[in-house]
């Protein structure tokens, strides 16, 4: 049995951030304030991105100084879909999840689910 040095909660969204799953993120971070916000993919192309960019700054960790094996509690808002939440799914069998979403579809068996169908996650 392999014992962790360091457990770590981390919030993450699905790749390609969109103004919702910012906010999510951010909103998350009030609920579990030592978790630490990792975006698993941020785009570098648009003015949108690059606003998005610039309003997630102050809050993002290095995701390059996170080892994904030290993630003991993974938060995903705005999507309970595998296939949007990038390398994190790599994790999902290892890690407890805890996800906050408003969409119908999704294949993470969370841990901890909170939905509603309403317009928007925040």
């Amino acid at each position: 049995m392999q014992i962790r040095k360091t457990a770590v909660k981390v919030i993450t969204c699905h790749i390609k951030p969109d103004f919702d799953a910012i906010a999510s993120c951010i909103a998350a971070k009030k609920l579990y304030p030592d978790a630490q916000i990792i975006f698993p993919k941020l785009p570098k192309r648009s003015t949108k991105d690059f606003m998005i960019q610039s309003i997630i700054y102050s809050y993002a960790a290095d995701e390059t100084k996170i080892d994904l094996k030290d993630i003991d509690t993974l938060i995903i808002v705005d999507t309970h879909s595998k296939n949007r939440i990038g390398e994190f799914a790599n994790i999902l069998d290892t890690a407890k999840t805890v996800c906050y979403d408003h969409h119908e579809d999704g294949d993470i068996k969370c841990s901890d689910m909170h939905k509603a169908k309403t317009g928007a996650n925040t």
